[in-house]
């Protein structure tokens, strides 16, 4: 009976043993994931990327595709009179050319589609737009960010090429700093290989059918 006794103490003994050396080997694995990480976001895989052969889609600078320009702004500024202007000097055939975006109050105008709601969700407003946009290409943009007068002819070039589906802008800054200039250069070798990881809110487009509904927890609330 004692012996019994005994040899149970020891088993409850060595599974607290072996439960912790488990938790220790977790720990470390955590952590050398943790220390790799960085590495390899930040090193590696531009290498990885630069080697990888690059994948040649055609563009052409004489395709005038219908385009809508979708302007979802935050929900108290609106559209800067910086973004206003740059929207007004869109070289761009103004007859396949329209321009969406969000306000308090529905209207009509001349120049812009206004769609009731301001107090919406970043993807309600985009879903919104998608339901009455007429462009074959979707051009995204903030309310902030000025555009370059050549940026829609830029952009559509790329989908006279029925397998791209996205195309991105890219930001520009006076005093880019170094994660900035990093994350353009990923972007753009992976540009390079057909496929890009993200967009920024800033700036780019869509093939009109690739993206018909957002769901609301993919993009946080505005504001």
């Amino acid at each position: 009976m004692i012996l019994f006794g005994h040899s149970k103490h020891l088993t409850h003994s060595k599974d607290i043993f072996l439960r912790a050396d488990y938790m220790l080997t977790v720990l470390y694995i955590v952590f050398f994931v943790s220390l790799l990480a960085p590495i390899y976001t930040y090193a590696v895989y531009p290498i990885i990327l630069k080697v990888l052969p690059e994948k040649r889609n055609k563009s052409d600078d004489m395709y005038r595709p219908f385009v809508s320009i979708l302007v979802v702004s935050e929900e108290n500024n609106g559209i800067t009179d910086e973004k206003d202007d740059s929207l007004g000097s869109l070289c761009y055939p103004t007859d396949k050319l329209e321009l969406l975006t969000s306000s308090d109050e529905f209207d009509t105008v001349v120049r812009y589609i206004i769609l009731k709601g301001q107090d919406r969700t970043r993807a309600e407003k985009l879903n919104a737009m998608l339901k009455v946009a007429k462009g074959d290409i979707l051009i995204i943009t903030d309310g902030e960010t000025p555009l370059d007068k050549n940026v829609v002819i830029n952009l559509v070039k790329h989908f006279s090429d029925q397998q791209v589906g996205c195309v991105i802008g890219q930001l520009r800054s006076k005093s880019p700093s170094s994660f900035w200039k990093y994350e353009n250069y990923v972007r753009s070798q992976e540009s390079k290989i057909g496929c890009v990881s993200g967009a920024n809110k800033g700036l780019y487009a869509v093939r009109s059918g690739v993206v018909n509904d957002i769901p609301a927890s993919i993009i946080k609330r505005l504001g």
